[in-house]
């Protein structure tokens, strides 16, 4: 037995696992120290008294094989050893048997013996007879049948001491297998023993494990979700910075026209134009509600613009045929798509505005005819893919004929609808 130097424990040589030569030096060296297997599996990092001990499959089944190898091994044993002193008895009973048998031919050998020297001595005369020659002669030869039967007693003490070493084989043989049985049981409480320590070890370190990692599923639950509510603020500010972009963009272009403008006023002060320059063109705006905010008088001081309403387009013919052949525009604008919608078709509004743009032409050949295309609305939401559909379908009829040209709202939008910012307060 050796002794653990860390918990104190005993262990059993052929229970520590380590070969002959590694062995032999904890047996001649006692001062030598030795840790048995489950102190050694202990890691001192870890803050809990949890064992540390690698996760194995369940070798329960592997344990109830060898108990079972080692049933089978000792039940063989008992057998051939019942088998080996049953015949070793009843050869021991045939013997004993042949001797009895022996013995008493011996007994009846001497007895007649005795009985006749008797005889013979009683019948003996001293004469010189053949006749008592002769029974003397017989007498001799019963004498030396006689020592024949010592030599049989001489066998007769052999046979007893073989029967003495048989018992004495029979006993040693008998503690033996007490031994050895005695042995097998020891190592099969000691395995069993084993078997439950290291059960209830790794019990305890797969409900350690578990633990962990219903701990780091949780924590990777809570990253997932920051990391979700983090990429939805990124959208929302993503989304505010394009709309910061697209009006600093549009504030950029104004303050450009503002400068262009205001560099052209001071160098008009400073060469004053001709008469020839006075008269600026004339630009004539056609819409709907949405121009009533528009002051023409502000819009820009290079041009004169007049504006005109007008919610469908009907009212937009009227407005063409109304005017007079003095009046002729250098750019007429059209802005009534957003309410024609409504009431039309995707394909009846570009009818429409085909015939609105023939009869501008007609009318006012020299004009230039710029279409303000639809945009995207917020009271109803579900006209907005027709707005795209109407848009898409003018600017390719603008391609092909060369007739107008189109004024596009795009960064008013953004995903079919209508910038937060543009809103109407």
């Amino acid at each position: 037995m050796l002794q653990c130097n860390t918990c104190k424990g005993w262990v059993h040589y052929g229970c520590t696992g380590l070969p002959g030569y590694e062995l032999a030096k904890y047996i001649r060296h006692k001062t030598k120290k030795y840790s048995c297997k489950f102190c050694t599996m202990k890691d001192p990092k870890l803050k809990l008294c949890v064992e540390d001990i690698p996760l194995q499959p369940d070798n329960s089944a592997l344990f109830e094989s060898v108990k079972n190898l080692i049933k089978t091994e000792v039940s063989k044993y008992q057998t051939s050893f019942e088998k080996n002193m049953l015949n070793l008895v009843e050869n021991v009973v045939g013997n004993v048997t042949l001797l009895s048998d022996k013995i008493n031919t011996v007994n009846q050998i001497l007895t007649e013996t005795k009985t006749y020297v008797q005889k013979a001595k009683s019948e003996y005369k001293p004469d010189n007879n053949i006749n008592e020659n002769v029974k003397m002669d017989e007498l001799v030869m019963l004498i030396s049948s006689i020592q024949n039967k010592e030599d049989q007693s001489k066998i007769i003490s052999s046979l007893e001491e073989n029967i003495n070493d048989l018992k004495l084989t029979i006993n040693t043989m008998k503690h033996e297998n007490l031994l050895s049985e005695t042995t097998l049981k020891s190592l099969y409480e000691a395995e069993k023993k084993s078997n439950a320590t290291y059960k209830e070890q790794t019990d305890k370190h797969i409900k350690f494990l578990t633990n962990e990692l219903e701990n780091k599923e949780s924590l990777l639950e809570q990253t997932l979700k920051q990391q979700s509510e983090s990429t939805k603020k990124n959208e929302i500010l993503q989304k505010e910075i394009d709309c910061a972009k697209e009006e600093l963009s549009s504030l950029k272009i104004h303050i450009a026209e503002h400068q262009q403008n205001f560099d052209t006023d001071s160098w008009s002060k400073i060469n004053p134009p001709s008469k020839q320059k006075d008269k600026k063109p004339q630009v004539l705006l056609i819409g709907t509600s949405n121009i009533s905010k528009i002051d023409p008088e502000k819009l820009s001081s290079k041009y004169e613009t007049t504006k005109e309403t007008a919610f469908k387009f009907n009212k937009a013919e009227q407005v063409i045929q109304n005017l007079g052949t003095s009046e002729n525009p250098e750019v007429i604008v059209f802005h009534v798509l957003t309410n024609e919608l409504m009431h039309s078709t995707s394909s009846e509004c570009v009818t429409k505005m085909q015939k609105l743009v023939n009869e501008t032409k007609t009318r006012k050949p020299s004009s230039k005819i710029l279409i303000s295309l639809a945009t995207n609305r917020t009271d109803e939401k579900k006209l907005n893919l027709r707005v795209n559909t109407i848009n898409s379908a003018i600017k390719e009829l603008a391609e092909e004929s060369k007739e107008f040209d189109v004024c596009d709202h795009n960064n008013l939008s953004q995903s079919f609808e209508i910038k937060k910012t543009f809103h109407r307060k």
